[in-house]
């Protein structure tokens, strides 16, 4: 398998106005993050928008997964080859067929409007600043995902995998999650969500195995207790000031191995492609989006792109989305797989990586410490 990584990606221009230049990715993963961050382009007025359609290279594909939970191998490889096909052009795809129950979809986004309806003391009694694991209530405005350009304008609740019995919880993402006294029903779909998450993600990882041409089960042992991140979202109108600083969330790149997204018919997801156009990613019912993040970038060597996107709620109404980010073990080490070298990055664990990516995007936490 050619397992060589596109050498060159389009950069946006540092700022609104300045012409594009082509550079080599290498070139620019000094100026991201000290733990070599895939970097996440500068200057979100830059870039021209378009919607998406079919006609455009690199639109968003929707891909219908039934065939990765066939018995028959070569269903499965038909799937993973044209999830392969997305993760090399623009690291996002849809995907329908998942086999995630749509009333339990229901019911957690019901949970999770009937959750920011509350009172701000009710939502704030279990704020994430009184836990060490990034659980809980994050309030409006209190994240910034592209640093100089405004605070994110959204709030959000945060849930993850409880230690294992007999293990202590971790300086990380292992530890007891918070629930909120003033909704105790909120729990048990969260629990039941978060299950059929870690069920799908299953199946992805197979698939994405079958992609890069290793055995089907090759990421199975790296996440058999993965410190998945599940986030409650909620987006209320975007201001009309007509700037994109301050949006519903900053143009990023997400810090995991890839993410599973919910979005309610609202919309406001758009993602930036190589030409450096932003295209939307507009809801499509009974589908879920899927994006390549930094861990799979890494473990790629740049092959499967880490692809920024940001969320700008246009629509006048409150938007709701329920991400999930699926993480690796912490303690796995992410290098560069076998039949993708010679290595780009150093090996890092998932757990070091993660962390710090986190608190990046958290300047809240320094400023309650203060």
């Amino acid at each position: 398998m050619d397992c060589q990584p596109a050498r060159r990606l389009l950069i946006c221009a540092e700022s609104a106005g300045a012409r594009r230049a082509e550079r080599p990715v290498a070139d620019d993963r000094s100026r991201g993050s000290s733990l070599g961050a895939p970097r996440t382009i500068q200057g979100v007025g830059s870039g021209e928008f378009e919607p998406m359609g079919a006609e455009l290279p690199g639109s968003v594909p929707v891909i219908d997964i039934a065939g990765l939970r066939s018995g028959a191998i070569e269903e499965r490889r038909a799937v993973a080859r044209e999830i392969d096909r997305a993760c090399r052009t623009i690291g996002f795809f849809y995907i329908r067929n998942h086999g995630v129950d749509e009333a339990l979809i229901q019911e957690l986004v019901a949970a999770s409007r009937a959750f920011f309806a509350l009172p701000l003391a009710d939502k704030m009694a279990i704020a994430s600043t009184n836990s060490p694991h990034f659980r809980g209530y994050v309030p409006l405005a209190a994240e910034e995902h592209n640093p100089g350009h405004g605070r994110d304008w959204h709030e959000a609740l945060d849930f993850g995998r409880e230690p294992r019995p007999g293990m202590e919880p971790d300086a990380g993402f292992y530890g007891p999650n918070q629930w909120p006294p003033a909704m105790p029903s909120l729990r048990p779909v969260v629990e039941r969500y978060y299950g059929a998450m870690l069920g799908l993600s299953m199946d992805l990882l197979r698939g994405f195995a079958l992609a890069l041409e290793l055995e089907e089960e090759y990421f199975l042992p790296k996440f058999d207790w993965a410190a998945g991140w599940l986030r409650l979202l909620h987006y209320p109108p975007q201001p009309e000031n007509g700037s994109t600083d301050g949006i519903g969330i900053g143009e990023h790149t997400d810090y995991d191995a890839f993410t599973i997204l919910w979005q309610d018919m609202n919309g406001g997801l758009e993602v930036h492609r190589l030409d450096g156009t932003w295209i939307q990613a507009p809801p499509i019912p009974g589908t879920f989006v899927i994006n390549i993040a930094n861990l799979m970038q890494r473990w790629t060597n740049d092959l499967y792109r880490s692809t920024p996107h940001r969320a700008i709620n246009r629509s006048k109404a409150d938007r709701t989305s329920i991400p999930f980010f699926v993480n690796a073990n912490p303690e796995t080490v992410v290098e560069c797989l076998p039949n993708c070298g010679p290595a780009l990055y150093p090996p890092i664990t998932a757990l070091e990586w993660v962390r710090a990516r986190v608190l990046e995007s958290q300047p809240f936490r320094q400023e309650a410490a203060e």
